[in-house]
């Protein structure tokens, strides 16, 4: 058996494979920080001297490798590496521009490198910044006749398709040049056509058979009287080649116009029958080549001109199709196109469907009728449903009556104020006095009962004094009350335009203005209002604002929903933490792990010596940065019920610290008693809105001031903070569940799946395991109560053994680690599965391993 020798190819390939893959570390560690130290190092060093516009020359020395691993023939690489280089250079001479004016420089891949620096520095100098950026924009264009993407069956197109912008009368000379551009066509086929017939037998040829001869006679004839001289050969490719095609195109050179005045580009014909042939001897097409520009405008032209061919002149296309099977679609192209006695159909009529652009998503348009696809960010605002004009109906003269009965109503109780201005907003009405000297204020708001049994409205609001002026408003019902649709907030100027990073929704004011204010800027939220006044509505707006506004990459969302019918629909929203917790451990566990999350992000921040999430998000990676974290409970009175001390001292301590570490709360109740809302929990939270309350008390716990009691309900709120320390009234806007459904499902659609946490997991990792809690000294007492007593509650072993809540949570949770009770289904007490004895076992066993 002879000895087989040493194969140098298998050698070579595998040193492509070993290049390759060192590339592929290179690439993925300016990304990710999976490479380790090594390739962090080698990240920075790189962008430092190379700058962002290395990931180029990596991918494209990535994409050389992979097809000579696959044996793939790369044409051209010299003019490839070139437009790569070129488009190298523009990269970073961008990079360096933007460098210059402070943008991205907290940004790795932003950095200009050496080459970017130098270039964005020297050249401002002579050519200014207009002449850089042509600069930049000029290489941008030698890359792309480089990879040969700007060739002359393109330009020709593009040409053409702009053709509109001529002047007419140029337009009319050409129509004049046509005959005699005709006539020559028409005096030079014959000529060939005669020099044709001589070389052939004299017999009687059909006259079906003429068109495909008279075709290649007329494609010869125009081939060597009117094809343009090239320098450097006739068969000169590559980017010179390219660029002069280009540039005569551009230039009108080597176009000509038919009878029926259609203009054909002969060198767009010519190079579509060259890259035809071209393209019969490729497996496939490289991505920097001209292959795929082949495809579309050789063989795909040729077969819609022959399919534009077929209506007027059926038998002689067919005739030359036949004729032309043996050479290649291109060829039979040119010869349709060189027949002079072949007319050319008009290009076909397209119908364009009507299309509006949409607020809020500039780059996304959809057409009228079409279903909207997934995929697009922010989400079109067609999913809160059609633009409606709002229309007030305004009725000057009732209100200016209304006005004069209240002034009246004054007058009766001894007040005497002259009515100044009429504010007719969505809700309310609101009329402006001027108290006459002497007046106090404070009687005008004790009679608000009086003036509203006088005028025979339900409630009436007193805002004295109105903020900025010295007139008292006197809120009155709308008789033709509106609603204030979501879609109206978020289309609005003021919507689009803001620089808020968390823009929460809130409304239109009495006097039409909307207000939006940032949740990042408030930096929590409570929330009251009775059954039916529009509180939980308030919630699904703010929600779906902010994911309008953020990816779930930039904004999380932790939902605690003690009802449990309120927050399910976002269990398959993107941007969501974990399930909707509807248990009260389980918000205990979900408060606890973001306290332990606001703790870590500052030891984060600290490492990265910033002062809080947003200058830290400025300086890392896309990649390192923190999302924002919004924590929703949507009855806080559930939770302080059960467990008042733990959740007090989580929300106590979010409050307090977490607006620099990007989680904010939003905390909403029915009952805004003073055991809901303590002190502690008001004092940290100056933010607050209130709906309809039944009482000027309640009024007082979650405004400190009277007046919720009089609004009207269904989104009629107040609004105070730190910014506004007086009450605003507002209308909030208006969302029904189904459009807030289909928004769910399109971000769903859109950025797939929710990624979950489990929170009680992280609590186990950070707080200690079940396991560890079996050494807990009172963990058999507890064993021993539950299966006394038969009821395994948390609330049972807090009240009988004096323990927190979370302690006695942490109890019942290894019990049924153990084996000793069961889960538990919903409001169903958990099931005994073993007696004391059995039990006490289970624990001396687990404890003795």
């Amino acid at each position: 058996m002879a000895k087989r020798g040493f194969e140098f190819g298998a050698l070579f390939r595998l040193c492509q494979i070993f290049l390759a893959a060192i590339l592929l570390y290179v690439t993925a560690s300016l990304f990710t920080k999976g490479a380790g130290v090594l390739g962090k190092d080698m990240a920075s060093c790189l962008l430092r001297l190379a700058g962002g516009g290395l990931v180029l020359l990596l991918l494209h020395f990535f994409y050389g490798l992979f097809c000579s691993l696959l044996y793939r023939q790369v044409h051209s690489v010299f003019s490839q590496w070139m437009g790569t280089f070129c488009l190298y250079g523009a990269v970073t001479l961008f990079l360096g521009m933007l460098r210059r004016i402070g943008a991205g420089e907290n940004i790795g891949l932003l950095s200009p490198g050496i080459l970017g620096n130098v270039s964005s520095q020297v050249l401002p100098r002579f050519i200014g910044v207009i002449g850089t950026m042509l600069t930049g924009l000029c290489l941008v264009g030698l890359a792309a006749f480089n990879y040969g993407h700007l060739n002359a069956a393109r330009v020709a197109w593009l040409r053409e398709r702009l053709s509109f912008v001529h002047m007419p009368r140029w337009r009319r000379e050409k129509a004049s040049q046509a005959p005699a551009s005709a006539q020559a066509e028409g005096e030079a086929a014959p000529a060939v056509q005669g020099e044709a017939e001589t070389a052939r037998p004299e017999e009687s040829i059909p006259e079906e058979a003429l068109p495909s001869e008279e075709a290649e006679a007329a494609e010869a004839a125009v081939s060597e009287t009117e094809s343009p001289p090239q320098s450097g050969g006739a068969g000169k490719t590559g980017f010179w080649g390219s660029l002069g095609a280009a540039v005569k195109a551009l230039f009108g050179h080597g176009r000509k116009e038919r009878e029926n005045g259609e203009i054909i580009d002969e060198y767009a014909e010519q190079y579509a029958d060259e890259q035809g042939e071209n393209a019969e001897s490729e497996d496939y097409g490289d991505y920097f080549a001209n292959a795929p520009q082949s495809d579309r405008y050789g063989h795909e032209a040729a077969e819609a001109r022959e399919d534009e061919l077929s209506d007027t002149n059926g038998e002689r296309a067919s005739a030359a199709v036949t004729s032309g099977e043996s050479g290649s679609a291109g060829e039979a192209e040119s010869a349709f196109a060189a027949a002079g006695s072949v007319p050319i159909s008009k290009k076909p009529s397209v119908e364009v469907e009507p299309s509006g652009d949409l607020v809020g998503t500039e780059n996304v348009q959809f057409c009228a009728g079409r279903p909207i696809p997934a995929g697009s960010f922010p989400p079109p605002l067609d999913l809160l449903g059609p633009h409606r004009d709002i229309k007030e109906v305004i009725d000057d003269q009732q209100a200016q009556e209304n006005g004069q009965k209240v002034i009246l109503s004054l007058a009766d109780f001894g007040v005497s104020a002259e009515l100044k201005r009429t504010i007719i907003g969505p809700t309310v009405v609101q009329y402006q006095i001027q108290l006459a000297p002497g007046i106090k204020v404070s009687k005008v708001m004790a009679l608000g009962n009086d003036i509203a049994v006088a005028l025979g409205v339900s409630s009436i609001r007193v805002e004295a004094p109105i903020i900025g002026t010295s007139y008292v408003g006197i809120e009155l019902p709308n008789v033709n009350r509106r609603s204030v649709p979501l879609r109206q907030i978020l289309e609005s100027e003021v919507f689009q335009k803001t620089k808020l990073k968390l823009p929460l929704p809130l409304g239109q004011t009495v006097d039409g203005r909307i207000l939006i204010s940032g949740l990042e800027d408030l930096p929590h939220l409570l929330i009251a209002g009775t059954t039916g006044s529009g509180k939980s509505i308030f919630v699904n707006n703010c929600i779906v604002s902010l994911c309008y506004h953020n990816t779930p990459a930039e904004l999380r969302f932790i939902m605690v929903d003690p009802k449990r019918v309120e927050m399910g629909i976002y269990e398959s929203l993107p941007h969501i933490l974990a399930k909707p917790i509807v248990s009260a451990t389980g918000a205990v566990h979900a408060l606890a792990w973001a306290v332990r999350e606001m703790e870590r992000r500052y030891d984060v921040c600290y490492q990265a010596k910033v002062k809080d999430i947003f200058s830290y998000n400025s300086k890392v990676l896309p990649k390192d940065r923190l999302p924002h974290i919004v924590i929703i409970v949507d009855e806080l009175a559930d939770l302080m019920m059960t467990a008042q001390k733990e959740v007090e001292d989580c929300i106590m301590s979010l409050a307090q610290k977490a607006r620099a570490s990007g989680i904010h709360l939003m905390l909403a109740t029915q009952r805004p008693s003073v055991n809901v809302l303590t002190g502690t929990i008001k004092a940290n939270i100056p933010a607050r809105v209130s709906f309809a309350l039944p009482s000027a008390v309640d009024s007082k716990t979650i405004l400190d001031k009277s007046g919720a009691q009089n609004l009207l309900g269904k989104g009629d709120m107040l609004f105070v903070s730190t910014k506004t320390p007086h009450p605003l009234r507002i209308q909030s806007p208006f969302l029904d569940e189904q459009t807030n459904i289909r928004v769910v499902e399109y971000l769903r659609n859109t950025f797939g799946d929710p990624e979950y946490v489990d929170l009680e997991e992280a609590s186990d990792e950070k707080g200690g395991t079940s396991s560890d809690f079996l050494e807990d000294s009172r963990l058999e007492e507890a064993i021993k109560i539950v299966l006394s007593t038969g009821v395994a509650s948390s609330s049972g072993l807090q009240r009988q053994m004096r323990v927190g809540f979370t302690r006695a949570a942490r109890m019942v949770d290894t019990m049924e680690s153990m084996g000793i009770v069961g889960p538990q289904h919903g409001g169903k007490p958990r099931e005994i599965l073993v007696d004391e004895a059995e039990a006490l076992e289970i624990l001396e066993q687990l404890r003795g391993e």
